[in-house]
């Protein structure tokens, strides 16, 4: 491996120091420097693919449809946090959207289940409070028939007895 003096310079990022494989041995051989590679790799495709949704969401007007969500934008904050991927503005300002939208959407997602469960639990309510109203009615209206029947009855009784006593009465008088 092999440490150059030169500098190498991108779009609107700091100049970078070059490292150049002496012997393609190395590559094959330490499995550091492959696992190095493979995550430098990843980082600048990873980088490349930010720039390049970055640059379009840019030329269509910043749309809020073109920005990433979901496991792609916690991967690409992984990476960044992870492989310290330096970014330009606009790149910056396409990620930080990306979040901002997908934290807003989570909020209107809690808050339409919040509102869900209040319409369910206010719905269970009133429910229960119709089902207690209609027992209640029930209950009262199954108490007065029983009332009238006992009522009835002893009507019945009382018409009953008094006939007797008229035919008991009757009978003594002849």
């Amino acid at each position: 491996l092999v440490v150059t003096d030169e500098l190498r310079e991108h779009d609107d990022q700091p100049p970078e120091q070059v490292a150049e494989v002496a012997h393609e041995a190395l590559i094959s051989r330490w499995n550091r420097l492959q696992r190095w590679l493979d995550d430098s790799r990843e980082a600048l495709r990873m980088r490349q693919e930010i720039d390049h949704d970055a640059s379009q969401w840019k030329e269509r007007g910043r749309p809020a449809d073109e920005l990433w969500r979901g496991g792609h934008l916690a991967h690409a904050w992984e990476m960044l946090d992870h492989e310290g991927i330096d970014l330009s503005p606009l790149e910056h300002e396409f990620l930080d959207a990306s979040r901002a939208a997908e934290t807003a959407e989570q909020q209107a997602r809690a808050l339409r289940q919040r509102r869900q469960l209040l319409t369910a639990t206010s719905t269970a309510a009133v429910l229960l409070a119709l089902l207690v109203f209609a027992i209640a009615q029930y209950v009262a209206a199954t108490d007065l028939a029983e009332r009238n029947e006992e009522l009835a009855s002893n009507k019945e009784r009382e018409a009953t007895r008094a006939e007797t006593e008229a035919e008991n009465a009757r009978r003594e008088r002849e």
